[in-house]
């Protein structure tokens, strides 16, 4: 009595089947890319600098004198085409307007390099409201040490000029606040 034994297209399509079947599985288990948590390099570290030029009044911009070690600040990196930039706008003037902190808050926009233009990055600001200073990233150098990745992208420092929050995508005036007054009770818990 003779075996059949198995083809060599029937090996071969066992093997795919398998590793789409084991892809399959792979991709059930990962989290989506809007779920997924960044790594956070610079939490806990010295916020980078910014100086420029403010580009609402043309005036010189520095990060350190306007948090000036008794405010907290959110530095929002945004372009004028990103539609989720637009929509998270009406969030950072809700959070302007009322922080919903019992702390001095300020907000300041790093306009991303690869925004249409500078001028159409400010003409977005003047359509859907100023939220505070706003400097131009010329070369993404304001970006690259921060280590963003897209837009919008924010970050909380508390008044000794410390990262202690980021949020990568749009984020609510809620998220913002609930992560300065979480701070603020670790802090006073310690």
């Amino acid at each position: 009595m003779t075996t059949k034994r198995p083809s060599t297209v029937a090996i071969v399509a066992a093997m795919i089947a398998l590793l789409v079947l084991a892809f399959v599985i792979i991709a059930a288990r990962a989290k989506p890319a809007d779920q997924a948590i960044p790594p956070a390099p610079l939490s806990g570290k010295e916020a980078p600098p910014i100086r420029a030029i403010n580009e609402l009044n043309g005036q010189p911009f520095s990060l350190t004198n306007y948090g000036d070690g008794t405010n907290f600040v959110v530095v929002n990196f945004f372009t004028d085409w990103c539609t989720t930039c637009d929509s998270e706008h009406d969030e950072l003037i809700a959070f302007g307007a009322n922080p919903g902190t019992n702390v001095p808050t300020k907000i300041m926009q790093v306009m991303r390099d690869n925004s249409t233009s500078k001028q159409a990055g400010l003409d977005y600001l003047n359509r859907r409201g100023i939220v505070g200073p706003t400097v131009w990233d010329e070369g993404g150098r304001i970006a690259l040490a921060y280590g963003v990745r897209g837009q919008p992208e924010s970050f909380v420092i508390d008044p000794g000029g410390i990262i202690i929050g980021r949020f990568v995508g749009p984020v609510t005036s809620a998220q913002l606040s609930s992560a300065i007054n979480a701070y603020i009770a670790s802090v006073s818990a310690a």
